[in-house]
């Protein structure tokens, strides 16, 4: 039974898209291991010594549940919660950790191997598969103790360094097929997944003195100055680096790698340390360090022997030669680099719509990622993203054309998302001032919030980033008369809306975040403002400054808040008496 198992996962693999594809093959070969689930679920309970089920079968059905075949799908959906029932119950999962985390190394192996593979299907329900992974926090650090003090526990160590290293090598894999390949149906799914996953290392992880033995499931003594060879994303302000000191912005073309003909992405060619990433070809998923996977199950392992390639090298060595920790910076700079156009020969391309979709997603991306960085901690990093990031967004915002072509307005409403999330916590006009005066800033959005704008969705959007541009910018800014005139107008244009609720719902949020900067403790929670919840502690002179600007528009801002308590959708009403409980004292 568990050789007619190992042919049937080869059968499948073999009969997934491409001019491979066989919807009638992969039927059978889920009707014959859906059979063997249901009717003889105690198969799953012994693997044998190549432990079958556990590294071929599950992780299969994991990734095969989201099939573009929809019985091929169903049946997989059995086979995961009957064989994945019976796996539970023997002994070769720990109880009380997911059966998702406890294959984790095996169902690395088969979506790398699935995102490598030249079908345009199997690279799809890869995606799919990593952001459920993601969505269900098994792609992210593990549940563990806030309190610094605590000693982390074996259970713990094991559990971090499992999820650590499978996320590392899953973006490795994802970023290079990002980069090798040309835009392909399923691409900007790719760049979704990449996103999340970073999003949650960065949100969870991004923080001063963490603990890696924590958090990555790495242990070093105090004399020690070793660092952790598989932390999945670094955030620092490198310039030139897509990975860690690999020099890929320097040393690849910036301009060459949009949309290039897809790269023999099934050889088994392995990146060299010196040859760019622009022409490397990605490297056989054998080399993962998943070669001791029955050692990661058992919780009271060593972790020092967790992952070791057999070959006298220990698994820290072993990363260190194979890949690379993925830069944030740079990963923010080749987004932006896929989603605009940098050159000329590109803009042609920039407007078809089959293209189309995946630009907005690599913006769309950008947006999320930076939304999940807390600025006050990571204050130098998120200014040299800024610095990078703000000078393009801005020369699209401004100008809406490339090359006399205009600007797609769902490109034009993702522009304007990512201009709110690069916004950083105390940005100021001097800031502003070395790309355009803040006076002309005001007029783009006036612009772009008046029914001079015919898409609904970048009206949307710019009020958005006025929100956020409010909650950020410092005072010497807010105390400007012109500008308090200014972020009204907004509020009243987007008011005019009486079609699209959101484009309401964003023009009040403005005026609830010109509102907020009057209270002693300032936050960005429950606006709507972002992932990241932004919290800064005015000083009383500040919120004196402020309040003493606003307070000549305190009848104008009534009348606005109150008018919107009629108003026939939920989430506008309420925005407006949270903007009328915030005027209250004044």
């Amino acid at each position: 039974v568990r050789s007619l198992a190992i042919r049937l996962c080869e059968r499948y693999n073999n009969a997934s898209g491409g001019t491979n594809d066989d919807p009638s093959a992969r039927r059978a070969v889920a009707s014959a291991l859906r059979a063997i689930a249901v009717r003889a679920s105690n198969q799953f309970g012994d693997g044998g010594g190549k432990n079958v089920w556990i590294k071929y079968v599950l992780p299969l059905a994991f990734i095969s549940r989201h099939d573009d075949c929809k019985e091929v799908a169903s049946r997989f959906v059995e086979i995961w919660e009957e064989g994945g029932q019976a796996a539970r119950l023997s002994e070769s999962v720990s109880f009380g950790i997911p059966l998702q985390e406890a294959i984790l190394p095996y169902m690395t192996k088969a979506l790398v191997h699935s995102l490598e593979d030249v079908s345009w299907a199997r690279r799809r329900i890869a995606c799919a598969s990593l952001i459920e992974l993601v969505d269900t926090n098994i792609l992210g650090p593990a549940p563990r103790a806030l309190d610094g003090n605590t000693t982390a526990s074996s259970e713990l160590i094991t559990r971090s360094k499992i999820r650590a290293v499978a996320s590392y090598y899953i973006l490795n894999a994802c970023v290079r097929l990002i980069i090798n390949t040309r835009v392909w149906t399923g691409k900007s799914e790719l760049v979704k997944t990449v996103a999340k996953i970073v999003g949650t290392w960065a949100q969870h992880g991004a923080s001063i003195g963490v603990r890696e033995d924590r958090l990555f499931g790495f242990e070093v003594s105090e004399e020690s100055e070793d660092r952790c060879p598989w932390v999945p994303v670094k955030i620092s302000s490198t310039m030139d680096d897509l990975f860690e000191n690999d020099k890929w912005f320097v040393c690849g073309s910036e301009s060459e790698f949009h949309d290039e003909e897809a790269m023999d992405i099934a050889s088994n060619a392995s990146m060299g340390p010196d040859v760019t990433m622009q022409t490397d070809i990605i490297g056989d998923e054998t080399d993962i360090d998943f070669d001791e996977g029955d050692d990661m199950l058992d919780v009271n392992e060593n972790v020092e022997n967790i992952i070791a390639n057999g070959n006298g090298k220990t698994g820290s060595d072993h990363l260190r030669e194979e890949r690379k920790s993925l830069m944030f910076s740079g990963l923010c700079k080749l987004l932006l680099q896929q989603g605009l156009p940098g050159s000329s020969d590109d803009h042609n391309k920039f407007f078809e719509n089959d293209h189309l979709s995946y630009r907005a997603a690599c913006v769309a991306s950008l947006s999320s990622i930076l939304d999940t960085v807390p600025t006050d901690v990571f204050t130098q990093e998120v200014q040299y993203i800024y610095k990078m990031v703000a000078p393009v967004l801005v020369s699209i915002l401004e100008g809406q054309a490339v090359d006399e072509h205009k600007v797609p307005p769902l490109i034009i409403a993702k522009c304007f998302d990512c201009m709110s999330s690069v916004l950083f916590l105390g940005i100021d006009d001097a800031c502003f001032n070395e790309l355009m005066e803040v006076k002309d800033l005001n007029q783009l959005f006036l612009d772009n919030c008046g029914l001079k704008q015919s898409a609904w969705t970048v009206r949307e959007a710019t009020g958005k980033a006025v929100a956020k541009f409010i909650t950020n910018v410092s005072p010497r800014v807010i105390k400007k008369m012109e500008f308090i005139e200014n972020i009204v107008k907004c509020t009243q244009l987007c008011l005019k809306d009486k079609k699209f609720w959101k484009v309401r719902l964003a023009g009040l949020r403005i005026l609830l975040a010109l509102c907020v900067r009057t209270s002693p403790k300032q936050t960005t929670r429950n606006m709507g403002l972002g992932n990241a919840s932004l919290e800064r502690s005015a000083s009383e002179k500040e919120r004196q400054i402020i309040t003493e600007s606003i307070l000549p528009y305190k009848e104008q801002i009534l009348a606005i808040a109150r008018s919107s308590l009629s108003d026939n959708e939920a989430q506008v009403t309420k925005v407006a008496s949270e903007i009328l409980s915030e005027i209250a004292w004044w």
